[in-house]
């Protein structure tokens, strides 16, 4: 007989970094509404707690984690409340990054004009996290029986015909991201699945996203989504259900790509003379 397809989250206890706003709020709700326990992790009280009355007012318990997932000190605390509160960590959502400026360590900025300390801050949120938060969650999967770690990254990643000037290290970052990935899925099964999601541009207001946007940048990339429009965080929040959830029991080691249909380069198309 048949078994049926299975996305329910029920009692799970997932942990989501950069749960505060945008792609992280719309991870952590969706995971809610799937059933699963959140333990938000993020550099901001303020902004958890409110994630967290959206969680409980789902029915599902809430954690707030005050944390910089840059530091291994941070890293540990997450994990130990985690395990004290809750006994167990079923899901690992490592979802903290951003590609610089308002509030962050580094700049989008040419590479000739990135310093290394900027370099190494580009690296430290956005790869270095995602490998030190998974390591020390691991273990525990491992001893329970087993788990889903679900790492963000980026198209900017994948920008191999089409790279963004000023775009290098954090594309660079989020490449990564996606190869450590399939080596973590490797290394880690059968107990742990390990995947990646790689969203395209996604319309979000933001603090950050907001003073990086450009009309004119906007408009071209808009251009090139078969879909018509930019994603939302829920429209990430629906593929991490599916991979956190045994819909995907035999899905690991692998990226999907949530972009609405690429068609091109957004890159604007260099002008010939004739």
């Amino acid at each position: 007989m048949t078994q049926p397809i299975d996305f329910t989250l029920k009692d799970r206890v997932a942990i989501v970094t950069g749960a505060g706003s945008g792609i992280g709020h719309g991870i952590a709700l969706a995971l809610a509404g799937g059933g699963a326990h959140l333990v938000v992790a993020g550099r901001t009280a303020a902004t958890l707690d409110a994630v967290r009355q959206e969680v409980e007012a789902i029915g599902r318990r809430a954690l707030v984690v005050a944390a910089d997932v840059t530091s291994a000190g941070d890293i540990d605390t997450i994990v130990r409340r985690a395990q004290e509160s809750f006994g167990r960590i079923d899901i690992l959502v490592n979802n903290a990054g951003g590609g610089g400026g308002l509030g962050q360590k580094f700049r989008r900025a040419p590479l000739l004009d990135t310093s290394e300390s900027e370099m190494l801050a580009t690296f430290a949120l956005n790869f270095n996290s995602v490998v030190l938060l998974s390591r020390a969650v691991a273990p525990l999967m491992q001893a329970q029986g087993g788990g889903s770690i679900i790492n963000v990254a980026s198209m900017a990643g994948r920008d191999l015909d089409h790279p963004m000037p000023g775009g290098g290290m954090y594309g660079a970052a989020k490449a990564a991201v996606m190869t450590i990935s399939r080596y973590m899925a490797v290394e880690w099964a059968p107990d742990i699945r390990v995947n990646c999601v790689s969203p395209g541009m996604i319309t979000i207001d933001t603090p950050r996203v907001v003073a990086l946007r450009n009309p004119e940048r906007t408009a071209s990339m808009l251009a090139t989504v078969a879909m018509g429009r930019g994603g939302s965080p829920e429209d990430v929040a629906g593929a991490v259900v599916y991979l956190a959830s045994d819909a995907s029991r035999w899905v690991t080691g692998t990226v999907l790509d949530i972009h609405g249909g690429l068609k091109s380069s957004w890159l604007p198309a260099p002008v010939v003379k004739v």
